[in-house]
């Protein structure tokens, strides 16, 4: 059980904090110019990312958390309410994060039942649509959300028991099956990831989003994605793999990437400013190889924007 289900949803004051916390981070390490190579950085940065997953102060903005506590994480239906993650955090680019999971999340609850028919919640944008047409369809092939994830995570694991690249065979499952990339991506950046090789650094910064709050989680996210596959036919198979660092190691887990993390990983590190995103998610990969961290780790730094 998660606070959620102890009616007890993080608050404004935990997500107040959680901002003030990693602004002070930035600003501090943007002064002292030598995050890089100081092992106090790396001992900041893990502190709070665990203060986040295990809180799940995240979602106490008071911007949109009554929504999420009814339509996902208190959702009778778990697979529902999973489904509706899934979707908000593909929608949640180019627009205010508080409209995606308030207004765009009651249009997405509403539409899921009827999506052949009816225009996908951000209308206007066809690549954007064709996403999430296809997580909804592929859902309903499967019979649940918690199917296709569960037979997935279960085939991984078995043909694949050293557990080397496999957060990044799912990574490449859910961008060849859940989403719509353009051809070109899918011959190769997805034959890359479906072979336990690291690809999409610094790019398709949601799906990396979505890897990461499933696997390292430890609060609201994790009971949500337990209870659902709970719900399947090898789902236990798959929360005990899933869960299991020898099977699926969160330390491949990769940064999230967009303009704004690059900007502030340049102030940062003190990196040239024609760092490309790719460059970026490379840096806090070797960085946190070094310390034996999830490169996801960095991404609580950039809350506060």
């Amino acid at each position: 059980m998660c606070r959620v289900c102890e009616k007890n949803f993080p608050t404004a004051a935990e997500y107040k904090y959680l901002r003030s916390e990693a602004k002070g981070l930035l600003g501090k390490w943007s002064k002292t110019g030598n995050a890089a190579v100081n092992p106090q950085f790396i001992k900041d940065v893990v502190k709070l990312d665990s203060f986040r997953l295990t809180s799940g102060a995240g979602w106490g903005n008071p911007g949109h958390r009554g929504k999420p506590i009814g339509l996902i994480f208190r959702n009778p239906d778990p697979n529902k309410g999973l489904l509706l993650y899934i979707i908000c955090n593909v929608m949640d680019y180019q627009m205010r994060t508080e409209r995606v999971w308030s207004d765009l999340l009651v249009e997405a609850n509403g539409w899921i039942g009827s999506y052949s028919r009816k225009a996908p919640p951000r209308k206007g944008m066809p690549g954007l649509n064709a996403h999430l047409v296809k997580i909804v369809s592929t859902t309903i092939r499967s019979g649940s959300i918690s199917n296709w994830f569960a037979s997935k995570i279960v085939s991984i694991a078995s043909n694949n028991p050293t557990g080397h690249g496999n957060i990044y065979r799912i990574v490449g499952s859910m961008f060849l099956e859940l989403l719509n990339p353009p051809k070109t991506k899918q011959c190769k950046q997805g034959k890359l990831l479906m072979n336990g090789k690291c690809a999409l650094l610094g790019d398709w910064k949601r799906l990396w989003i979505i890897v990461r709050g499933l696997r390292r989680d430890n609060s609201l996210i994790r009971c949500l994605f337990e209870r659902a596959l709970s719900t399947a036919a090898a789902g236990q198979k798959a929360i005990q793999y899933w869960y299991d660092e020898n099977y699926f190691d969160p330390k491949e887990c990769e940064l999230p990437v967009d303009k704004w993390v690059k900007d502030r990983w340049i102030e940062i590190m003190k990196s040239s400013s024609n760092l490309k995103r790719k460059g970026v998610a490379e840096g806090a990969k070797h960085l946190a190889f070094g310390h034996n961290v999830s490169p996801s780790i960095f991404d609580v730094l950039f809350i506060a924007r």
